[in-house]
């Protein structure tokens, strides 16, 4: 899922890309994830600490990072 929706600017850096199950990122959608996150049964402060350390350790570190390219489905 993208972090910035990419409607909204977003890119397809590593930096703006993770992980998660096809329902939330069905249920996010074209939200800001830090709104869509905050309403989950799931949320706490200390994961959503983890989370903006976690972002801000991808953006300081050099990661020789390549650029994420999405795949498409090809219906047979």
């Amino acid at each position: 899922d993208h972090i910035v929706p990419q409607c909204n600017g977003g890119n397809d850096h590593i930096t703006n890309i993770v992980c998660c199950c096809v329902t939330c990122n069905r249920d996010k959608g074209h939200e800001q994830w830090e709104q869509w996150y905050s309403r989950q049964k799931f949320f706490t402060k200390e994961r959503y600490d983890a989370i903006i350390k976690w972002q801000k350790q991808l953006l300081t570190t050099d990661l020789n990072l390549v650029r994420y390219k999405p795949r498409r489905n090809k219906v047979a």
